[in-house]
């Protein structure tokens, strides 16, 4: 009988011994590490035949590409390679290449990037102070260009936008000093503030049926800026400040559609002589041609009713033509010393109802006209067009 219980026992201790192996080999599951191409992805494997993938995390390439996986495939997230013409791959081992961080901001030494069609947008800061960089390629699949992307880059000399291209953010590219030109696609939708502010070369820009607004200070001291086209394009609002110190800008027409003309928006455009204000525009914000010294006179449109400290400043104006839905005239001509006619689309007693009037009347040697489209019989201060322009009786 005691040798009975003595084998039970042993019996027992074994099935223990091995429940207690059993438990110790769950606890702690053999692990083993494989890296993926580049990308350093880790794998765990159990006991249990289970396989987890853990967070992949940033590694460096051969070429100099700091890499880390996003949605979709890797984002470059910076360039520590020595070459001054710089080829993004479209795939890196398996993954394709779908993101760009900041990945080249502050290299001084890169001349040329080409970036390759799996991207769909440049990111925040890629670019921002390489001074050196002269020419970048951005492929068709490229739809946005992301804040300050560019910004810095004093020494690009071009840039063309994808026919599919629809935004550009804030401050993209300012101060590109060599950039000479720009052509805005047809389709671009958004255009953050100053994005083209001091490109200091730029001199013409052209829009393809486009729509979206004049943001503040989108072209802001862009000081060779000579020429803007507008073919077809739709927008309602000119930003404040947008075309601020354009030194070099000879002629406006504001497009049909547009309502609002921000603060500042047109000063300090000393070469400015001709401007053309759509019938569709009805507010002028302060100081919009403030010290526009070149511009000879302006024609105000019946869908205005308000003017305030608009015109300050422009010492060449000669003559302005006013339309009797005027109500308010506040220091809109304030030292525009050469301003001697006023020519008022309404009769005198119209004129009686602007506000602010007498800052006008008591200007030295102005005089008020009031339009009559026939020879008035009475005397009196009166005008009429004669081939266009505006003429006394």
């Amino acid at each position: 009988m005691k040798n009975i219980r003595n084998g039970r026992f042993a019996k027992l201790l074994g099935f223990l011994g091995l429940f207690c192996f059993s438990l110790s080999a769950c606890e702690k599951p053999v692990e083993t590490a494989s890296f993926v191409n580049s990308s350093r992805d880790v794998s765990h494997s159990s006991s249990h035949g289970f396989s987890q993938k853990s967070e992949p995390f940033s590694s460096l390439t051969e070429d100099g590409f700091v890499i880390s996986h996003v949605a979709g495939g890797l984002r470059i997230e910076e360039y520590k390679g020595s070459e001054k013409k710089v080829v993004i791959p479209n795939a890196i081992g398996d993954y394709p290449v779908v993101s760009l961080g900041k990945a080249f901001q502050n290299n001084r030494a890169i001349e040329s990037v080409r970036i390759p069609n799996t991207l769909e947008m440049i990111g925040d800061y890629a670019f921002q102070n390489c001074f050196s960089l002269k020419t970048i390629n951005i492929p068709d699949s490229i739809i946005s260009v992301g804040k300050e992307a560019f910004l810095g880059c004093k020494n690009l000399e071009s840039i063309s936008f994808p026919k599919y291209f629809r935004t550009i953010g804030e401050r993209a590219f300012f101060g590109c000093e060599a950039l000479t030109s720009i052509e805005i696609p047809a389709g671009v939708r958004q255009i953050d503030a100053s994005a083209f502010e001091r490109c200091t070369s730029l001199v013409s820009a052209v829009f393809n049926n486009s729509w979206f607004n004049f943001s503040k200070r989108l072209f802001a001291e862009c000081v060779s800026l000579t020429d803007i086209v507008f073919p077809g394009i739709y927008f309602e609002v000119i930003g404040d400040e947008a075309f601020y110190g354009c030194s070099s800008l000879r002629s406006i027409s504001i497009e049909t559609g547009v309502k609002h003309i921000g603060n500042g928006a047109f000063a300090e455009c000393t070469s400015l002589t001709s401007v053309t204000l759509s019938w569709t525009v009805n507010t002028i914000g302060t100081d919009a041609f403030k010290n526009c010294t070149s511009l000879n006179s302006i024609i105000i449109p019946d869908s205005v009713s308000v003017l305030k400290d608009t015109f300050v400043s422009c010492d060449s104006l000669a003559y302005a033509i006013l339309p009797n839905t005027i109500t308010t005239i506040s220091g809109a001509f304030k030292d525009c010393d050469s301003l001697t006619s006023v020519f008022y689309f309404g009769t005198n007693r119209e004129w009686e109802g602007v506000d602010f009037r007498e800052e006008i009347e008591t200007m030295p040697g102005m005089t008020v006209y009031f339009y009559s489209e026939t020879e008035p019989s009475e005397s009196g201060n009166y005008w009429h067009y004669v081939e266009g322009v505006p003429t006394a009786w």
